[in-house]
């Protein structure tokens, strides 16, 4: 039995300082066939078909085959440097897989930064220049499972839960220290604005919301069990000053922090 496995041809990333940079697929090997995947990164490009010209910018990828009528390169008025990522796809499967890609998506799609999309790339990309696959499974599960993300991308219901998704993997990691929407948007690569639409499309609260509603209960919980003073509560709870803390905390449970502690018994070191 042949197992339906896919390979990577080849995968690299590629910074063109000219504008001279171009390529006609109609004149290139249809053996073994190769499917396309190349993601900007900087700058701009085109890819030509039969009936138009499609221009990917930073974070959107063009598609295309060897073989098939397309070309592609820079437009003449584009920014340099131009840097890409890209990997080329092989496998009895891949024509089907990426013609049905094409026929969902078009010849260009959307894969910002932070995307699964664009970070499986990138771990393509790592492994393949490392040549550092576990085997040939591996290989072929990493090439289908980023297909696989690419479909999600054109899937509205899903890209939204993706970025939701790291969004709320973000604040479970980090809501015990300070941080701002901006250091979540730049670790996510998307603007803040984008990630709490998504967020609250997902969700039904704002990011800022579910970061305070996980430090308060964890604020309550630590004040109830713990001898710790109130300044160092306050700052395993992502506050930076024990001032801070207590009018959040005051205004999440119309009680102060110092009452709560006494309550429970554990104001030996409070302060």
């Amino acid at each position: 039995m042949t197992l339906p496995l896919l390979s990577i041809l080849y995968s690299s990333s590629d910074t063109v300082h000219d504008h001279g940079y171009f390529y006609d697929n109609h004149t290139r090997s249809q053996t073994p066939i190769a499917c396309v995947i190349q993601r900007t990164r900087r700058g701009v490009a085109y890819l030509d078909d039969q009936e138009t010209r499609h221009i990917a910018q930073a974070g959107e990828a063009i598609l295309f085959q060897h073989g098939e009528d397309t070309c592609y390169g820079l437009p003449n008025d584009s920014e340099l440097p131009y840097e890409n990522q890209w990997v080329c796809i092989s496998g009895e499967s891949a024509p089907e897989l990426f013609h049905g890609l094409i026929s969902h998506a078009g010849r260009k799609l959307s894969m910002p930064d932070g995307s699964r999309a664009s970070r499986l790339l990138q771990t393509i990309i790592d492994h393949y220049q490392h040549r550092s696959f576990e085997d040939r499974f591996h290989e072929s599960t990493l090439a289908y499972t980023l297909l696989m993300a690419c479909y999600r991308l054109t899937d509205t219901e899903s890209a939204t839960l993706d970025i939701a998704r790291q969004s709320h993997e973000y604040i479970l990691s980090n809501y015990h220290r300070p941080f701002s929407q901006e250091d979540m948007a730049s670790h996510i690569g998307i603007s803040r604005e984008h990630i709490s639409r998504r967020f609250k499309e997902a969700y039904g609260i704002s990011p800022g919301q579910y970061c305070s509603q996980l430090r308060m209960k964890r604020a309550k919980d630590l004040l109830c069990v713990s001898y710790a003073p109130i300044s160092e509560i306050a700052h395993q709870c992502g506050f930076a000053d024990a001032n801070s803390f207590t009018r959040a905390f005051k205004q999440c449970y119309g009680i102060s922090p110092r009452l709560i502690k006494d309550r429970s018994g554990h104001t030996r070191y409070a302060r």
